[in-house]
This record gives C-alpha cells, sequence and structure tokens, in this order.
C-alpha cells in the first residue's frame, strides 16, 4: 500500500512512526528509515534504518512505500544469515515463499557465488546448462543471435524493422501536422501568407509526406484547394500519394478533377501507373469501368490491349424490388437487360457496352473493330505472330 506525500507531510504521522518504510527520492535513491512526527508541514523527518536521522524537504520525495511485515523481519534476520550455500539457499526459499521476490533473488545469487554449480539456484535465475557453461537468458538469447528490444528478444533485423516503422510513423505524424499548417494558411485573411503555403505545397518533394498528402486530398472538399493538392501529389514519389490520385481518377464526380489527377499521374512518370485502372475494368460499377479505360487511354500501352478487349462489353449485377408475386422471366435484347426471380428481390444482369473502352483501344492500336472482340482478338493473335516472326529473324 502506498502513501502520498500529502499524507507523509500531514501532522498526523504519528501513527506511522513504528512502520519501517521506503522512501523514494526524486533523484532516484532511497532511504529506508521510519518517519517521525514533524511540526514542519515542508519537511519530512526520517530515523534511518542504519541509525541517525534525516529531514528532506517535500519536494526531494518522490514516493513512500510502507514496508510489509515480511520485509520487515527480512531487515532483522537477513544480516544473521550464515554466509553457506544451503543457509542462503534456505533464506532465499522463505524469501520466496514470502512473497520477496527481490530479496530472494539477492540470495540466489550469492548461492551460485558460493557453489557455481548449484542446479536449483541457478534455475530459479534462469540459467541454463550449455556444455560446461552457465548461461542466463540473455546468454542464451544472444547465442541465438536475438538482442533485447523493448521488454522482448527478437533477431537485429525484426529490431531494424521496427526502429525503421516507428520512424516512419513518427516522420509522418510530422508530416500531418506541417500539412495541416499549410492547408490552413491556405485560408488566411492575408494573401501574402496564402502565397507562401501555395509556394509550400508546389515545392513539396518529400516521398515521407506521401501518406499525410494522400490523407488530406481524401478529406479536401475545396475544388481548387484539391487541384492544388492534386499537382502537389504528382510530384511526391509516394505510393500513397500515386494511389490517392488513382482514386481521384476513378471516383471523383467532376470530369475536370480526374482529368488533372490522370494528368499528374501521367507527369509522375512512374512505372505501373495503369494497374489500378486495369484492375477497375472489371467492376461491377459501369461508370468505373469507363473511367479506368479514361485513365488507361493517357497512361498505358500496348500491355493493356488484353483487358480491353475483356472490358468491351460487361455484365453488371444488380438487385432491385422486395416484393413481385410469383416467379418472373424477362428478356430485352436491345438492351441487353435479363431479370429473373420470384416473391423476393429480382437480381438483374445488364450488358452494357463501354464506348471509353472502345475509345482508349483505337488510340492504343491505332485500329478500330468497334465492339467485335472476336476481331479484335483475331487481330491480337496476328500481332503476337508476327513478332514472334521478327523476333526470330532478328536472331
Amino acid at each position: 500500500m502506498l502513501r502520498t506525500l500529502i499524507l507523509i507531510a500531514c501532522t498526523s504521522v504519528a501513527p506511522l512512526a513504528s512502520a519501517i518504510d521506503v522512501v523514494q527520492l526524486a533523484t532516484g535513491g532511497r532511504v529506508v528509515g521510519t518517519i517521525v512526527p514533524n511540526d514542519d508541514r515542508n519537511t519530512v523527518a526520517i530515523d534511518l534504518e542504519g541509525g541517525g536521522r534525516l529531514t528532506l524537504t517535500r519536494k526531494q520525495i518522490a514516493l513512500v512505500t510502507p514496508r510489509s511485515a515480511a520485509q520487515q523481519v527480512y531487515a532483522g534476520r537477513a544480516p544473521t544469515v550464515p554466509d553457506t550455500p544451503l543457509a542462503q539457499w534456505n533464506f532465499a526459499e522463505w524469501c520466496r515463499e514470502n512473497g520477496l521476490a527481490d530479496e530472494s533473488r539477492v540470495h540466489l545469487e550469492r548461492v551460485v557465488q558460493l557453489d557455481p554449480n548449484h542446479e536449483e539456484a541457478r534455475a530459479q535465475l534462469g540459467y541454463r546448462r550449455v556444455g560446461d557453461r552457465w548461461l542466463d537468458r540473455e546468454d542464451l538469447m544472444a547465442a541465438r543471435g536475438m538482442v533485447r528490444h523493448s521488454g522482448d528478444y527478437r533477431t537485429p533485423q525484426e529490431i531494424e524493422l521496427i526502429e525503421r516503422k516507428e520512424q516512419q510513423e513518427r516522420t509522418a505524424a510530422e508530416w500531418k501536422n506541417r500539412l495541416a499548417r499549410w492547408r490552413k494558411q491556405l485560408g488566411d485573411r492575408d494573401p501574402k501568407r496564402v502565397a507562401e503555403a501555395v509556394q509550400q505545397f508546389k515545392d513539396l518533394k518529400d516521398p515521407d509526406a506521401g501518406l499525410a498528402l494522400a490523407g488530406l486530398l481524401a478529406e479536401e472538399r475545396n475544388n481548387s484547394t484539391r487541384l492544388l493538392l492534386i499537382s502537389a501529389a504528382a510530384n511526391v514519389p509516394s505510393p500513397a500519394s500515386l494511389n490517392a490520385l488513382a482514386a481521384i481518377a476513378l471516383d471523383n464526380p467532376d470530369p475536370e478533377t480526374r482529368y488533372r489527377a490522370i494528368e499528374a499521374l501521367a507527369a509522375s512518370r512512374h512505372a505501373g501507373l495503369a494497374t489500378p485502372f486495369i484492375k477497375a475494368l472489371r467492376s461491377n460499377d459501369n461508370g468505373q469501368v469507363n473511367r479506368g479505360a479514361e485513365a488507361i487511354e493517357a497512361l498505358a500501352g500496348p500491355s493493356a490491349v488484353s483487358p480491353l478487349i475483356d472490358a468491351l462489353t460487361t455484365k453488371h449485377v444488380s438487385v432491385v424490388g422486395a416484393n413481385s408475386g410469383g416467379d418472373t422471366y424477362s428478356m430485352s435484347p436491345t438492351a441487353g437487360v435479363t431479370s429473373f426471380g420470384g416473391g423476393g428481390p429480382k437480381r438483374l444482369e445488364k450488358q452494357l457496352k463501354n464506348p471509353a473502352v472502345l475509345r482508349a483501344l483505337s488510340k492504343i492500336t491505332g485500329e478500330n473493330f468497334g465492339y467485335d472482340e472476336v476481331a479484335w482478338r483475331r487481330w491480337l493473335a496476328s500481332r503476337a505472330k508476327t513478332e514472334q516472326v521478327d523476333l526470330r529473324r532478328d536472331g
């Protein structure tokens, strides 16, 4: 049970005069003794266990922990224990049985000093015999290439990864705060401060700012500010910033904003920019299929031709209605719509043509076979065959 400094300073400390206390000092040390009554509320008097009296100010004391009954018995018995392996071992066991773990360890360590091969003491201290040597846990882990880090043992490689991640998180937090300040400054009444913030975003090139910039872009609702952030993201070589631009190009409802995001991606000149847009060609959202194709038209090359052919016409499934009576089946060849269902929701399948996909295909290939997938596949196969022949000729 802990007593606070307030209790120490109170004039009602007299009942505690018989207790033996451990006084933790603000400097990190400690004093063992008995707190005695004192009329000065700003100081604490302690009768030291080894004799003499010490007076401390309240500011010099961090904490007071009263000694338990077992600790007081220990203080009386410890000096009388014979300095032999058996006596020290028995007293260490008494300490352990009475909840005095730290004191028990002191006597266990004395046992192995007196008898280095005392197996029971070694075991309780965490030692293991390896050959003719006794190794504690730290030595054992070191032999396995493990190092203690944050309360656990890890390989140096794990520690390096952990520390790198921690540093990245600290850096990301710093950038988040910095970008938030710049964003706030954009709304300042002073035109010079606004211009300074604009320039800060224009000069931004640190890849460590990518995650914070992506977060800012996702939250931005002002269109002119969003366009400024889009331009900034193009200059930040970070997967997070590029993914943020791709999300805008696919999902933003404003065509001009989407176009600016695609322009920014193209200006960044990074590899693999078309990947999220090729994936979008398989979306159940027909609008996203066409927006993906718009981006592919600007960003991709021949490698996107086959996925585009697959997406010339796409099937989209939706569920509508709640109650429809009996079983139903309907088909509209002109609209490419099929519906079927019973007494519950209806599942609609729509086969739709995607004009943006056709435009992208025509621009990349210089050909136009309309929505005839068979013709496009035949052309693609002939191109592949021609390239194989040319390759053999070059060899």
